[in-house]
């Protein structure tokens, strides 16, 4: 039952459950289910706080170095964006996914060289692995624990 004393229907996903309004052709009844064709797709953004430990060795212009540490990750925007495929093919957005952590912990491991050029200026790249300690959901039927591999890549400027 949601917030209008309605019945909704839940969408149940590895990051948390989005609550589907009522749409015009169908309001279901508590306890009802249904079999339909959905397109689901979250969308969750992150503001990334990390204390980081490095070492660099330095020969000549060339610097390589290694990195790990812990990071907070704020959770700054969550949206679910739904199709549902029937007769008059509806999509929802809604930005309040249930189950979401606001705060997560999670670590950092990298290791990359970096060649200065000109003057404090220099070009780098690093790659980068990210994890988490702490799930991105609680109170869920799966809980998840996102990781990423990246390749770092800029000029970077050292005064």
């Amino acid at each position: 039952q949601g917030s209008d004393s309605q019945a909704h229907y839940l969408l149940k996903s590895s990051v948390g459950i989005t609550e589907l309004p009522n749409s015009q052709t169908s309001i279901p009844q508590i306890g009802d289910s249904v079999f339909i064709r959905t397109n689901s797709r979250q969308v969750l953004q992150f503001i990334n706080i990390p204390l980081i430990v490095r070492f660099q060795y330095v020969k000549n212009k060339f610097s390589y170095y290694a990195y790990s540490g812990f990071s907070a990750n704020i959770l700054i925007k969550e949206q679910s964006i739904v199709s549902i495929e029937n007769p008059t093919s509806e999509t929802f957005i809604i930005s309040n996914i249930s189950g979401l952590r606001t705060i997560t912990c999670g670590f950092i491991f990298g290791i990359g060289t970096q060649y200065n050029f000109y003057k404090g200026f220099s070009i780098f790249t690093e790659p980068v692995f990210r994890g988490s300690i702490t799930s991105i959901n609680q109170n869920t039927s799966v809980t998840s624990y996102p990781c990423s591999f990246g390749l770092n890549t800029g000029i970077s400027y050292h005064f």
